[in-house]
């Protein structure tokens, strides 16, 4: 539902080759207006594959374009931000005709678009747990359930009132489409459900909608963040985390701290934007990024902690304790196995292998493969980092081998397939 409104880009050359398996919808209809790719498969390889994504488009009425090459796109996007576009079968289109439309457009108020049409509860014995659906993905209100929460799933216009007559334990903002200042009747209910003394915890939309409640401000971003690799850090403990993130609007903390009403809790690594506030003197806690996803150990976490500590009042949300879980969880998984981490120097391996170390020490063999194609002197700045953390680190010198791999190879599809064939040929060496 975040992309209501909006055409995607998919900068993975093959798509399609997965197929369409309906058990992972996250919402009950792709809302996506338009899907763009370089190659098309149209005939998928995948033992879960039910549908062709050709059809599922068709079946959906999306307008899709196979051919464009996504990457030169890409760079004109990255360059240039996130900018309006116009997929067509029509050749003799009139470009003067075009153009003040396509400047003209806007996503408009997706929210209401892509909200649920009625209330929905899902049983459970737990806190009772009010969701506003501003376009939520279904792991949201699965993630709740399965702790054992009753969930009401309420529609985006929802009333303050009808929500409060139900006697929530907590009150959870979901993620959603488009700018959050298009939906003015919504953050009118917000500042009604602020004022209560129920816990609230937001996602993306809905902490963006809660600033704006509030008094604060949001302006829209040039690029956004999309993506399942964006360091958060925790202003409270120093520490950064890996979160999954989806949006184009981001929160301006400095009104909402100068006047009291919240602090930022959370800071993008990247770009220094704010991923999240603790509002002072409320139970009420917001992020940027999406906690629900699977792969976030420390986002599942959060969702605990606020449904068993806020929603019960203790006052004790916080994310110190995520990492010392974690460890735990390795631990006891490993046993007396030894552990053999592939190592890039990337953002995701590096928190995979400080975990690892902490968790099962000197069980632990890290191979960081030096490969020849990386910034000068790159690989020995990864050696030094890593050789803080007293690893048990391989540094295997593959550089004529990659470069062997190479020669002779111009399109860059080949060399990426070459590439992936050595580094699976170099880890089954090692291993």
């Amino acid at each position: 539902p975040s992309y209501a409104g909006q055409a995607v880009c998919m900068t993975y050359p093959l798509i399609g080759n997965y197929g369409i398996c309906y058990e992972d919808q996250e919402s009950r209809k792709p809302w996506i207006d338009g899907f763009i790719v370089r190659e098309l498969s149209r005939i998928p390889s995948n033992f879960r594959s039910v549908d062709t994504i050709q059809h599922f488009l068709e079946k959906h009425d999306i307008p899709g374009i196979a051919g464009i090459d996504t990457r030169a796109l890409t760079k004109i996007l990255r360059e240039k931000g996130t900018m309006n576009g116009m997929i067509t079968v029509n050749e003799n289109y009139d470009l003067d005709e075009i153009i003040p439309r396509l400047k003209a457009y806007t996503t408009g108020k997706v929210v209401e678009k892509v909200t649920c049409s009625e209330k929905e509860v899902l049983k459970g014995n737990g806190p009772k747990v009010a969701l506003m659906d501003f376009g939520a993905k279904r792991n949201i209100a699965r993630s709740l359930n399965e702790r054992g929460c009753q969930v009401t799933i309420y529609p985006a216009l929802t009333s303050a009132e009808e929500i409060l007559a139900d006697h929530p334990d907590g009150i959870m903002l979901s993620n959603g489409p488009g700018d959050p200042k298009e939906c003015t009747t919504i953050i009118e209910e917000i500042r009604k459900l602020y004022a209560s003394d129920v816990p609230i915890f937001a996602i993306c939309l809905g902490h963006q909608l809660m600033a704006l409640a509030t008094g604060g401000d949001t302006h829209k971003m040039k690029y956004g963040h999309r993506g399942g690799n964006h360091p958060v850090k925790d202003l409270a403990t120093g520490r950064v985390y890996i979160s999954s993130q989806n949006h184009g609007y981001v929160v301006d903390a400095e009104a909402l701290e100068k006047k009291g009403i919240a602090k930022p809790a959370f800071v993008n690594v990247n770009d220094g934007t704010n991923e999240g506030m603790a509002y002072e003197g409320k139970n009420i806690f917001t992020v940027q990024f999406h906690p629900e996803v699977m792969h976030s150990v420390e986002g599942q976490k959060m969702l605990h902690n606020f449904l068993f500590n806020v929603c019960k009042c203790t006052g004790d949300w916080k994310m110190d304790s995520f990492v010392e879980t974690t460890i735990a969880q390795i631990r006891e998984k490993v046993g007396d196995s030894k552990v053999l981490c592939a190592l890039s120097g990337g953002v995701d391996s590096s928190v995979a292998a400080v975990m690892l170390a902490k968790a099962v020490g000197k069980q632990l063999t890290c191979v960081f493969v030096d490969h020849g194609l990386m910034r000068k002197n790159e690989g020995d700045e990864v050696e030094e980092a890593f050789s803080k953390w007293n690893l048990n680190l391989i540094r295997m010198n593959e550089e004529d081998e990659f470069l062997a791999a190479l020669k002779g190879l111009t399109d860059p599809e080949d060399k990426r397939k070459a590439i992936g064939a050595q580094f699976i040929r170099t880890f089954e060496k090692m291993g």
